[in-house]
């Protein structure tokens, strides 16, 4: 097989190319007396050989340093008492990234006063403060984002990051992987809860939210199949001004 370390090396030399290394590997190998790779056979495993090398930076977090929040994409329905008329409550997620320990709240919109609401009681459901937040790119959160160094925050959220001491820092546009755990929870969190209440009706935001509590601590208090310790109450910044 071939010497996929000098390979590595030589390529990143000037006029080097795989057809050369591989004139320079048959050589070798008659030498030897082996049989060498035709140059397709060649190509491939040097290819393979790369694809194991190039690996996705793990950023190791400690329990309580992040959440990232979202807006799930189901909503919850409400019925209108007076009229019947099916209305639309939209769903705020917020996951632990370490344990993926949630907070879910049902809102009437998805305006800038329903984000910042939610972020206070999800900060006070958690009884601390995150180190970090990490929300998705809506006009609530992020105004412009065209990667880390050209991002600018929503003014209001800016301020609410201040008054608790946290850092925003959203993920990037379609870069699902660095909000993993709100868009994997996000589905877990529609399962776990709009669908287990799919067949009940709600007259009020209250009534929805009572509701969704119930289920939250469910979810919340399942075993963890990965991780023994949850992140909430004694790793969240004690700094919560509720």
């Amino acid at each position: 097989m071939p010497d996929y370390d000098y390979i590595r090396k030589e390529l990143l030399k000037n006029g080097v190319s795989k057809k050369l290394l591989w004139t320079e590997y048959m050589e070798d190998c008659r030498q030897a007396g082996e049989d060498p790779l035709m140059y397709s056979q060649f190509c491939y495993y040097i290819q393979q050989d790369e694809n194991k090398r190039r690996a996705t930076m793990h950023i190791k977090r400690k329990p309580g340093e992040q959440v990232e929040v979202d807006w799930a994409g189901d909503t919850a329905k409400l019925v209108d008492p007076y009229t019947g008329e099916i209305e639309e409550a939209y769903i705020f997620v917020g996951v632990m990234t370490y344990s993926q320990y949630a907070y879910v709240e049902a809102f009437a919109d998805e305006k800038q006063q329903s984000w910042i609401d939610a972020h206070v009681h999800m900060y006070e459901y958690f009884g601390g403060v995150t180190k970090i937040l990490v929300p998705d790119n809506c006009k609530t959160a992020v105004i412009h984002n065209k990667g880390w160094k050209d991002q600018r925050i929503n003014a209001i959220y800016h301020e609410l990051a201040e008054h608790y001491g946290t850092a925003i820092i959203p993920a990037r546009v379609r870069k699902p992987k660095d909000k993993p755990n709100a868009e994997g929870n996000v589905g877990n969190i529609s399962t776990w809860i709009v669908a287990a209440l799919r067949n009940e009706q709600f007259f009020t935001i209250a009534e929805l939210n009572a509701e969704i509590r119930k289920k939250l601590d469910e979810f919340n208090h399942r075993p963890f199949q990965k991780k023994r310790v949850a992140d909430t109450n004694s790793s969240t910044t004690k700094n919560c001004h509720c």
